[in-house]
């Protein structure tokens, strides 16, 4: 069905506050509303039905999912959800989780592990890169050798 169409069906049926109608697809068309009450009418008009036709409201149209980086896991969910604002969008849920294979998941902290120069045996850097010159392990001076091990 061509979009001109659809837009004489929709003036006819009196709906105001449309935005666009554009052809999106084979079979598709998509008519953007000004505001949600203006799409909710336009979903339950009778015009649609009676050219035997479909409106509806696809799903991430909706609802949105997001993902909020940077949040210390030591911050209970709980007081997440208390203080968390956001105009205009209502928040539903909030978790630390992931699916895999239709699985959940929970999430916890990656904590790496401290890198040790055995060249230098300070923390942060590993021996091929370390421009320290070489320490003993146990008092810090400089490097003893088998004849002479460190007091």
């Amino acid at each position: 069905m061509h979009p001109i169409i659809i837009s004489s069906i929709v003036a006819k049926s009196g709906i105001p506050d449309i935005q666009e109608i554009k052809k999106i697809g084979r079979g598709k068309i998509l008519i953007e509303a000004k505001s949600a009450t203006a799409a909710n009418r336009l979903v339950d008009n009778p015009a649609f039905t009676k050219h035997n036709l479909k409106a509806f409201i696809p799903a991430f149209r909706v609802l949105r999912e997001g993902v909020i980086q940077d949040v210390p896991t030591e911050l209970e969910l709980d007081y997440i959800r208390r203080n968390i604002e956001s105009p205009g969008i209502k928040i539903l849920e909030i978790f630390r989780e992931v699916f895999l294979f239709k699985t959940r998941h929970e999430v916890r902290p990656f904590i790496p592990k401290s890198r040790i120069c055995f060249k230098c045996y300070r923390a942060e850097h590993v021996a091929k890169v370390c421009k320290s010159s070489p320490r003993c392990l146990y008092c810090e001076n400089n490097v003893y050798n088998a004849e002479e091990p460190c007091p």
